[in-house]
């Protein structure tokens, strides 16, 4: 085998190994839906630290979230505005999901977690998060890709 042939093998062996040793192909090989990709906000409402509750749709509230195997990042308009981003790393198992910012528009987000409970349906994610039994988030997403 030449030098070339050798290294051609060495880098298509490292690349299938790097795929398929991915987490984001474990969580598939196992049948865990994964979600890992590209999502839009569909719909969604917080409470504010006043006790007022926010709908998405009231406020024209838009969103992009991307996730990889291990990160998230998200971008979001409100009234066609910019109203937010971040972006961090996450874990997700049996149906909790949680966001740690390393980078946010909104410095009080570094470093926090966020923690979700959340189903998967087909193309649809629902999160609810809790705090002191009171539900202060509920998003739906949809997957583009």
């Amino acid at each position: 085998m030449t030098p070339f042939a050798r290294l051609t093998s060495c880098r298509l062996t490292w690349l299938l190994a790097s795929v398929l040793l991915s987490p984001a192909a474990f969580a598939a090989s196992a049948g865990a839906p994964s979600l890992v990709g590209a999502w839009q906000l569909e719909s969604g409402e917080q409470v504010l630290p006043d006790g007022m509750v926010t709908r998405y749709d009231h406020d024209a509230m838009k969103a992009l979230k991307v996730i990889s195997a291990g990160h998230f990042s998200f971008t979001s308009h409100k009234g066609g505005k910019f109203y937010a981003a971040a972006g961090g790393s996450y874990s997700a198992q049996d149906g909790k999901y949680t966001e740690r910012p390393d980078y946010a528009s909104y410095a009080p987000m570094v470093g926090q977690s966020y923690r979700f409970s959340y189903e998967l349906d087909g193309d649809q994610w629902r999160l609810s998060r809790w705090e002191n039994g009171v539900r202060v988030e509920y998003e739906v997403w949809r997957r583009l890709d």
